[in-house]
């Protein structure tokens, strides 16, 4: 993953975590990993749509979204 898209997650995951509102909502872990999982698919999709797919940075952003997949799953049971 290249610095650009690694400073495109951590501004996301920092928005995330300041935006939960007072009235509750979802857990700011939540909304990072959401946030995460969106913009992995997207680096994902860029990826292997070059004229000459980069298969190992493809294959990092699936694997980062099935991280944060389970963490947006932990959040999620945590709210019971």
């Amino acid at each position: 993953m290249s610095i650009d898209e690694q400073n495109i997650i951590a501004d996301a995951r920092l928005g995330a975590s300041v935006s939960c509102n007072a009235r509750g909502g979802p857990s700011p872990e939540l909304k990072q990993a959401v946030a995460a999982i969106w913009i992995n698919a997207d680096a994902a999709l860029r990826w292997i749509s070059r004229e000459t797919a980069n298969l190992d940075e493809a294959r990092t952003a699936i694997m980062n979204i099935i991280d944060e997949s389970q963490r947006a799953t932990d959040a999620l049971f945590a709210l019971d």
